[in-house]
């Protein structure tokens, strides 16, 4: 064999090697597939509620005749809670991605459940813009729904690389700012019914729960106050308890 022609097979099994690493990193999508762009640079982004706080207190110190949905301060945009996400284990009581629909009358946010990541070689075919989504969970039941290999958020960061994230839930919350205390009651028969403080959480209202999750449940409190994902000084409390 030729020295030009042992060149020309190795650089196609090489073209061939790349298309075959490619195929398996990015898994193939159903077709009936929907997407939602979290693009770094482009979308809007939702403030962390420790900073989104003095904008808000200032709003409600004003006259009372300059108050109203119109001049509300709003908070729109996507918001991921890394670093208190870390893994998709964590799926199961946090959300990796909020965002919130900048709806005047009624505050809503988008509660979106994670249980996989791959990373994406190629763009998706289109993107379901936000408003339209939160529109058709509107019309959902209970305003939550679960997603069998069917939804997916899509980031791009600054540098253009995207990853691909598998939601398995997603939860379309109502909520006010208020005071919001955690209620603990110990009944006669030992069970404990508990109320959260994290309005990221599935379930605000898990009826009885073990004391373990309970303790779990304080350090995921602790660790979004941490990063001021929530605020004592703006409370997020629950308008419905869906």
């Amino acid at each position: 064999m030729s020295y030009s022609r042992y060149l020309s097979c190795l650089v196609v099994l090489l073209w061939g090697l790349c298309c075959g690493v490619q195929a398996s990193a990015e898994v193939a999508a159903p077709v009936d597939t929907t997407y939602l762009l979290f693009d770094y640079q482009r979308s809007p982004r939702m403030e962390r509620i420790r900073d989104f706080a003095p904008r808000f207190k200032a709003y409600l110190a004003r006259p009372r005749e300059e108050l109203g949905f119109k001049n509300r301060p709003k908070n729109k945009g996507w918001l991921s809670l890394r670093p208190v996400w870390k893994g998709p284990q964590d799926s199961l009581e946090l959300p990796l991605f909020v965002y919130d629909t900048g709806c005047v009358e009624l505050k809503e946010m988008l509660l979106l459940y994670v249980d996989r990541i791959d990373t994406l070689f190629t763009p998706p075919p289109h993107y379901t813009p936000m408003a339209t989504f939160a529109e058709a969970m509107e019309k959902v039941w209970a305003r939550a729904a679960y997603f069998d290999k069917t939804l997916y958020v899509v980031t791009r960061d600054y540098r253009g690389r995207m990853l691909r994230h598998r939601v398995n839930y997603v939860l379309l919350r109502a909520y006010v700012y208020r005071g919001h205390d955690m209620c603990v009651m110990l009944h006669t028969w030992d069970e404990l019914d508990y109320e959260r403080k994290n309005i990221f959480a599935r379930v605000l209202f898990p009826r009885s729960i073990s004391k373990e999750e309970i303790a779990r449940d304080k350090e995921l409190y602790r660790q979004l106050l941490r990063y001021g994902f929530l605020s004592e000084a703006l409370p997020l409390g629950p308008y419905f308890t869906f």
